[in-house]
């Protein structure tokens, strides 16, 4: 690399990716580090830090016999009942993970659970790194989906959860004694993978469909294999003639179900177990709990316990399948009536109606989200108009004069995702009714008022919106709070009436009618009484109820009079509108026209049928019935008082301090090194660090990397490394501090960032040497979209201006640089995209050059960069105080494999390709440089380890178009991975 004249020359070069990650094996050691930081995605787990503190309390913790529960003010309540259920659960598994003399290997530790309310979706997760640990995710589930059918959702999420914990921890002899020497270690990087947490690291297949089958109570009727939703999904894989081979269960892919570990995996256990008995299940999993050589001893501990591979079992399993749902799959469901009119959709469709039109909520896999209007809603054939672009639309309604109102779920910079309302107008475009509320359902009562809902602290609200003559909301009444265990899922409303679908502590999930008074609380009046999941209410314009129930193992659509069901003398009867050889939702009638949802094998579908009299007539008496479920738990857990959770609380440090190490060893023709890693997370994964230490035989140096993040506005990296050049060796020291997410805007689109790096370059045995500091600030733009069928970005840009200075800091560099960059993604029809960048850079007279060349540069830094890629040239074919880039690129897909070896740790994803044209300058002032053009195509295959790991594999080729400026031909490969 050429640095300006003005300098005196020294054998000392800027290093690439100068942070924390650098130097000699920087993509292993990002590995390694993201490994032991426990991001491993095991257990689907996501080790993300909670939200920042936006509340007066600070955080508090309570400890029972076998659980510490972290947990804000608000939320006191169900976390005292958290630790309660979480003692349930464990006295409920403990016989399954008992071994031959009745022990269970138990963490360490208490396992600690964060309790949060930051997130308006019902889930959790569980990961034995770097202790055990679970996130729960204060919401209950509000939509079909198979996590309806438990008793108690925060008691299914608990259990769910706390099986992972379980399983995971099984271990003994050779993997028992291994974890006694390197602590909670995921994974040994040798030339084999072992590891002292061998189900840990064992295919999500088993993992979830373990947890799922543990959760499901076949006595009292709850738990996801028992639900009519995972068998309707089951059911229609038979039927498809499509069943998923094992090497593609195991694979996580983009493919439909997206549930596929969930609902493959129970199901397979479910068979093990009626095939083989529960006690071969838990021997197979105590006699694995020994093995250290992951992977590759599965199928021989399948062989000594069940006779069978895995393979062999899979095609029994498959067998199983097709003879438990034979005929199943095949109704009477082929009325020429029915019209389709779209398919292949990711969820079901929202829909919404006004003046016997259609509005439709455009989802797609490789497109931006819409809203569709459909002027004429007898003719699917007739193509929709797009109204507007929309983006994580979740619920969609229409007023009587045509005014859009729609829930959207924002991502902040924070980590709280929520909810809130927009309303659109063709004359205003879009319009924010409230900021983070959390409404996740809405529906006009009026022009001028709205019904919404959503849920606090797991405890279920509706409200009352009333907005202005500009479309402003004016006033916000509460009409209605629930209690813990009762859940308000979907409603509408109709001439101040409302229905919803509310589940009840103990029972399941029924229509209740209320009236509307904005002088009095709600007064609910059950509709229903069943044991059926009735969903979806809508009213059709006569005052009539359309729903979607499953009264005879299949969700249909039915209808009845809410007037007559609402008297208990009468004996009203119920009409069947649909029969589906599948499952069908989220009913509307447009006049004459019966509008639905459908499920099939590769998405839902939006069909229609006539509105005419029902194919069966059902009495209420026949549909009565409850489940009366044990209300959990039935005795409180003995708990701790409650304490404040600080950096001064022991806790705090227990937690933070490392719990594993792990050996490393690299050699290559110039160094030999012996090294350590490890890693540590505070309970609330705000604070994190990681350490990399390594000496250097052969040069007789010490080389470290320590990286230290708070939340994510805090980072602190330093990085030490030794460098052979000929004769001498170089010493490069990196420090990096940056702080993101200053005052976001924009819905946390616009972020102000600031940072500072210093790097220090030294020929040892000499006095040369040279420092570089910068500090500086700079203004992001990010608008991104990503789609499941598109490799990258979908739709968006990415932008961000940085000013950084020589002149704050002692450096032997001085003024200041400017530089920017933007980067657009066009959304293209069907899976391809389109994107183009273009950078600009300007340096003062005395400042650090930028260079210009080679394949990789620093795209991905804010702060710190010069280093810009022009494919087709060698790194440093132009340097100068300023530049221009810029990038043309077209990617598109090539296969889509979605497949493993087996149960061997590799598989095979997406394979896309790449078109590109790079134009570059850089160039000093008062000098003449040519502009360089590069072409260049690439091939990107998604390599998949481990059956979890994302390690994109890239083979280039780049030509340049400039024979005076060292045009070459290149080829190159590149191996990473996605975090």
């Amino acid at each position: 690399m050429t640095f300006h004249r003005s300098r005196p020359h020294i054998p000392l070069r800027r290093r690439v990716n100068r942070a924390w990650l650098t130097g000699y094996s920087g993509r292993f050691v990002a590995g390694l580090l993201w490994l032991l930081t426990g991001c491993l995605g095991t257990l689907s787990a996501s080790a993300n830090p909670v939200a920042w503190d936006t509340t007066a309390g600070g955080w508090k913790s309570r400890q029972s016999a076998h659980f510490q529960i972290f947990y804000r003010p608000p939320l006191a309540a169900m976390a005292q009942r958290s630790l309660a259920l979480a003692e349930q659960a464990h006295q409920r598994l403990l016989p399954f993970f008992s071994d031959a003399r009745g022990q269970v290997r138990l963490p360490p530790e208490r396992t600690r659970m964060v309790l949060v309310d930051e997130f308006d979706l019902s889930n959790g997760w569980a990961t034995p790194f770097p202790f055990a640990q679970i996130r729960l995710y204060a919401s209950p589930p509000q939509d079909v989906n198979g996590l309806d059918s438990m008793d108690d959702w925060l008691h299914g999420l608990i259990l769910h959860e706390y099986v992972h914990i379980l399983h995971s921890e099984m271990a003994s002899g050779s993997a028992a004694g291994l974890r006694r020497l390197f602590g909670r270690t995921p994974l040994l990087p040798l030339l084999v993978p072992l590891s002292s947490f061998p189900h840990a690291l064992s295919p999500p297949l088993l993992l979830e469909g373990l947890a799922v089958y543990l959760e499901t109570d076949q006595q009292h009727g709850y738990g996801r294999l028992q639900s009519n939703y995972y068998r309707m999904q089951m059911r229609t894989e038979v039927a498809s003639g499509e069943l998923m081979s094992l090497s593609e269960a195991v694979t996580p892919g983009r493919s439909w179900p997206a549930n596929r570990a969930y609902l493959y995996g129970g199901y397979f256990i479910d068979f093990l177990v009626r095939r083989y008995g529960e006690d071969s299940v838990r021997r197979y999993l105590q006699y694995y709990s020994n093995e250290v050589l992951l992977y590759f001893t599965q199928q021989g501990t399948a062989r000594q316990v069940f006779g069978h591979s895995f393979e062999s079992l899979w095609q029994a399993f498959l067998a199983d399948l097709r003879q438990q749902f034979a005929g199943s799959g095949t109704t009477s469901e082929t009325s020429a009536e029915v019209q389709v009119w779209q398919q292949q959709l990711p969820r079901m469709p929202r829909l919404a109606a006004a003046q016997q039109q259609l509005y439709t909520l455009a989802d797609s896999r490789h497109e931006r989200q819409s809203i569709q209007h459909w002027p004429q809603p007898q003719h699917p054939q007739q193509p929709p108009q797009r109204l507007v672009h929309s983006n994580r639309v979740t619920d969609l309604d229409v007023s009587a004069g045509g005014v859009l109102l729609t829930s959207r779920t924002l991502t902040y910079a924070s980590g709280r995702v929520w909810n809130d309302l927009f309303i659109w107008q063709p004359q205003r475009g879009w319009q924010a009714l409230t900021r983070q509320q959390r409404f996740r359902k809405a529906r006009w009562l009026s022009n001028t008022q709205i019904l919404a809902s959503r849920s606090l602290a797991g405890i279920s609200e509706l409200w009352l919106l009333t907005l202005d003559d500009q479309q402003q909301l004016q006033q916000s009444q509460r009409l209605w709070r629930g209690t813990a265990g009762q859940v308000v899922a979907d409603f509408d409303v109709w001439q101040q009436q409302l229905v919803a679908s509310i589940k009840q502590p103990g029972q399941g999930w029924n229509l209740y009618h209320s009236r509307i008074n904005a002088t009095a609380a709600l007064r609910w009046q059950p509709l229903t009484n069943s044991r059926a999941y009735e969903q979806g209410p809508r009213f059709s314009a006569d005052g009539r109820l359309l729903f979607s129930a499953d009264y005879h193992g299949r969700f249909n659509i039915y209808r009845l009079d809410p007037a007559a069901w609402l008297q208990p003398s009468e004996q009203p009867q119920l009409e069947q509108l649909t029969h589906s050889d599948s499952g069908a939702f989220t009913p509307l009638s447009v006049g004459q026209q019966l509008f639905y949802s459908r499920y099939r094998h590769d998405g839902f579908e939006l069909v229609s049928q006539p509105l005419t009299a029902g194919y069966v007539q059902l009495s209420r008496d026949s549909l009565s019935g409850r489940y009366d479920y044990p209300l959990q738990p039935q005795q409180p857990a003995e708990v701790s008082a409650e304490q404040d959770y600080t950096v001064i609380n022991p806790a705090f440090y227990r937690s933070l301090q490392p719990h594993s190490w792990t050996p490393y060893y690299l050699q290559d023709g110039e160094q030999r090194r012996l090294g350590l890693a490890s890693a540590g997370t505070d309970a609330l994964g705000r604070q994190r660090w990681s350490l990399l230490l390594n000496h250097d035989s052969r040069q007789q140096q010490f080389n470290g990397q320590f990286l230290w993040q708070y939340d994510n506005r805090w980072s602190l990296g330093f990085s030490r490394d030794h460098t052979t050049l000929g004769n001498w060796l170089r010493r490069d020291d990196s420090w990096l501090l940056q702080r993101d997410w200053l005052l976001p805007q924009w819905q946390d689109q616009l972020s102000l960032h600031s940072g500072l790096s210093y790097e220090h370059q030294r020929l040892l045995a000499t006095e040369l040497s040279r420092d570089e500091s910068l500090v500086g600030a700079a203004l992001r733009f990010n608008n991104q979209q990503f789609f499941i069928d598109v490799a990258g970005v979908g739709w968006g840009s990415d932008a961000d201006l940085v000013f950084e200075t020589n002149d704050v800091l002692a450096s032997d560099y001085s003024g200041d640089v400017w530089q920017g960059r933007w980067r657009h993604h066009f959304d293209l029809p069907g899976r391809s995209s389109l994107s183009y960048s273009l950078a600009l850079g300007k340096a003062g007279p005395q400042a650090q050059a930028f260079v210009l060349g080679g394949e990789q540069g620093e795209q991905q830094r804010l702060f710190g960069r010069n280093e810009y890629r022009l494919r087709g040239y060698d790194q440093g074919v132009q340097s100068g105080h300023f530049i221009h880039q810029q990038t043309l690129q077209l990617g598109f897909p090539l296969a889509r494999i979605e497949r493993n070896w087996g149960l061997n740790p590799l598989g095979l994803g997406d394979i896309s390709g790449r078109l590109f044209i790079d134009s570059g300058r850089a160039w000093f002032r008062r000098q003449q440089r040519d502009q360089l053009t590069g072409i260049g195509v690439e091939v990107r295959s998604d390599i998949i380890l481990g059956y979890r790991l994302l390690a994109p594999l890239t083979l280039g080729l780049a030509k340049g178009l400039n024979p005076a400026n060292g045009e070459q031909r290149q080829f190159y490969l590149r191996f990473g991975l996605l975090l």
